[in-house]
């Protein structure tokens, strides 16, 4: 082949990924992310939720309060459904104890 063609075509290549990129940064400067709120819907959790998480605990959606997870499916014959923050359990036994959420 022709080696001017080759390193047009490689010069239009780096220039071609270099206005992309170029692009992308723009793109992202403009475009600055949403703020955090720390209403519930925002999506954000507070240190309490994030200890009771890490520990393993999901947070019943009609009473409140929080379980551990393998526990309640070992013990109790559960399913949940639902994220960590809003479980729906459906159990073969009642759950019992569970810790109170802090509000």
């Amino acid at each position: 082949m022709n080696i001017k063609l080759i390193l047009f075509s490689a010069f239009l290549a780096v220039v071609g990924f270099g206005a992309v990129f170029y692009w992308e940064i723009k793109k992202q400067a403009s475009n600055p992310p949403p703020s955090v709120d720390s209403s519930p819907l925002s999506g954000s959790i507070t240190p309490f939720e994030h200890q009771m998480l890490a520990k393993g605990y999901v947070r019943n959606h009609d009473d409140n309060r929080w379980y551990p997870l393998w526990e309640s499916i070992d013990d109790n014959g559960c399913t949940t459904y639902g994220g960590a923050l809003d479980v729906t359990f459906k159990c073969r036994t009642p759950l019992t104890g569970g810790i109170p959420d802090e509000k």
